[in-house]
């Protein structure tokens, strides 16, 4: 699935570059001026150069690149200006792919898949796109800026992570599932892009560490009783038994007494 968005953004940067040398011809051709060229194509070529960014951050496997670079706000949940100005083309493409699948898929926001946890959607438009009941929310996308409105009245956790993958830092992934499972007494909304893949994932992992569920495979089974498009991916699966197995370990144990060790993993008073 590494290499499946690696593709997916290579296709785009490889149409943009084509179209910015096509614009470039012809322009030219029709000119003969090389300022109006490059200010022309220009128009093509900056989409390309970033889309072609993120292409070679999926196949290089540094997926946490992406993370660095979009730079989220993991307290707010905001995307940065200077994300949103540079990286408008990848952006906004998520966002329209986004959107284009809302309208093609007729599936609900969220849905309930076990005792309170909620599993969905990147909710837009809140309230409606939102459970009531769900007083923690996690934010597991890059792509998208949370509605102030829930960051400033649930307990937010924002781990931005690119779509089809995962965060490959263990420790991180490994505490913040650890976090969320003993929260028993609140009603989570776990979510990313369209509610399959990356909140799935994260959803399976509180599912086993709580007992309901013995393995990945038995949580997805489960979940999808309620919401039958999850489907986490091989990468997303190796990457939760990885931190796991890194939860049973004394490493983690002796983790636990030395915050430095996780010092990058913090948390806000749930409620």
């Amino acid at each position: 699935m590494v290499k499946r968005g690696g593709f997916l953004w290579g296709l785009y940067a490889c149409l943009f570059t084509i179209a910015g040398i096509l614009t470039a011809f012809f322009v030219h051709k029709k000119h003969q001026d090389t300022k109006t060229t490059v200010l022309s194509s220009i128009w093509f070529l900056w989409p390309a150069l970033d889309l072609w960014l993120f292409s070679l951050i999926y196949f290089s496997g540094s997926v946490d690149w992406g993370t660095w670079v979009i730079s989220k706000n993991r307290k707010t949940g905001r995307i940065t200006l200077r994300s949103k100005i540079v990286h408008f083309p990848f952006l906004q493409i998520s966002y329209l792919t986004w959107l284009s699948k809302q309208y093609l898929k007729n599936e609900e926001v969220y849905h309930k898949v076990a005792d309170r946890i909620y599993v969905g959607k990147y909710p837009k438009h809140y309230p409606r796109d939102y459970p009531h009941e769900a007083d923690i929310v996690v934010d597991l996308t890059v792509e998208f800026s949370e509605p102030r409105e829930i960051v400033s009245t649930r307990a937010y956790h924002c781990y931005p992570c690119l779509d089809f993958v995962l965060t490959k830092d263990v420790v991180v992934l490994a505490e913040l599932a650890n976090h969320l499972a003993k929260q028993r007494q609140h009603s989570l909304y776990i979510h990313c892009a369209n509610g399959h893949g990356r909140s799935a994932t994260l959803a399976g992992m509180i599912l086993i560490l709580r007992g309901e569920c013995k393995n990945m495979e038995q949580a997805g089974n489960q979940m999808r009783r309620f919401r039958k498009t999850i489907k986490f991916n091989d990468y997303q699966v190796s990457i939760a038994e990885e931190a796991l197995e890194y939860i049973d370990s004394e490493a983690y144990s002796k983790a636990r007494l030395n915050t430095a060790l996780i010092a990058e993993v913090t948390f806000a008073d749930d409620i």
